[in-house]
């Protein structure tokens, strides 16, 4: 269900049920501001809310495909990015960062920044 346009459906949702955000978050239990990000695309909902959603569209007898985006981050209605290649000791340090320990991580990232900060 990535290729939804969750900002389209939640917002044909929100009017054609005359809901509120807050209705609408409550059904999905989720939060007001959750409502609000999926409806202006920042974010998208999760598997339970998903399920909500598709059941709401059914009881009014609207049809997913409506909904469906393809080629699209239908997150924000842009083509999908390439993904960005790191040079491969970026790559490396990367990995074996998020190996340490919460606290470790910070303190690597600490040193890191001095040494950087003495340039």
């Amino acid at each position: 269900m990535k290729d939804i346009d969750w900002a389209r459906l939640t917002d044909d949702l929100l009017a054609s049920l005359v809901l509120t955000q807050n209705d609408l978050a409550s059904r999905c239990k989720v939060t007001q501001q959750s409502i609000s990000n999926w409806k202006n695309g920042l974010r998208s909902p999760g598997m339970f809310a998903r399920e909500k959603l598709m059941e709401l569209l059914d009881e009014l007898k609207i049809e997913r495909e409506k909904y469906r985006v393809e080629g699209l981050d239908s997150m924000r209605k842009k083509p999908l990015k390439e993904k960005t290649q790191f040079p491969d000791d970026v790559a490396t340090f990367a990995a074996r960062l998020s190996t340490l320990p919460k606290r470790k991580r910070r303190e690597v990232i600490a040193m890191a920044e001095f040494f950087l900060s003495r340039n």
